[in-house]
């Protein structure tokens, strides 16, 4: 893959890295299209060493937040559903709407 330029905001040390070594965790702002892995290989040649990433969690994408998200155990609980849903189908339908997800999620299961 060719070098191009992508945007980093920040980065910072989640944690100590005394408490992590040889590890470290890292959180990332950064641009559309940058990828983390790169970014990873990136460090660890800077650093004249090698490095490999084990483990992602994307915690903000455009609107979406990860703390935001439901749970997976709740995906068929219309009241959850709506709940993470202010200003969109929660105030459209109202209890109809929960109706509808309920139903749809018995026939699903």
């Amino acid at each position: 893959m060719e070098p191009r330029a992508v945007t980093i905001h920040s980065i910072t040390l989640s944690r100590p890295f005394s408490e992590t070594a040889p590890a470290f965790e890292f959180e990332v702002s950064c641009g559309g299209g940058t990828y983390i892995r790169s970014l990873v290989r990136d460090i660890a040649r800077e650093m004249g060493t090698a490095g490999h990433m084990s483990d992602l969690v994307r915690t903000k994408q455009g609107e979406f937040v990860l703390d935001d998200c439901i749970a997976a155990e709740d995906i068929f609980s219309a009241d959850k559903i709506l709940a993470a849903m202010p200003g969109k189908l929660g105030e459209v339908g109202g209890s109809e709407a929960a109706a509808g997800v309920e139903k749809n999620a018995q026939t699903a299961e």
